[in-house]
């Protein structure tokens, strides 16, 4: 997903896996850092918030819609 894309608050989900967090992870975007090579912190329906490159993300069906 491009950087543009994000803003905070946006409800995402991972298009990777990684070892304790699985495709398809779910999270919302918490920080948005000024340099994208950043990424940025997303916080996870399990409580974990991580650091995560915009490429690593696709948007997830947004609350309310």
């Amino acid at each position: 997903m491009k950087a543009s894309e994000l803003a905070v608050g946006v409800s995402v989900r991972t298009n990777f896996e990684d070892p304790g967090l699985p495709e398809g992870s779910v999270g919302e975007v918490e920080t948005i850092h000024d340099d994208p090579s950043d990424g940025v912190d997303v916080r996870f329906r399990d409580g974990r918030l991580m650091n995560v490159l915009s490429l690593g993300l696709d948007l997830a069906p947004q609350p309310g819609h």
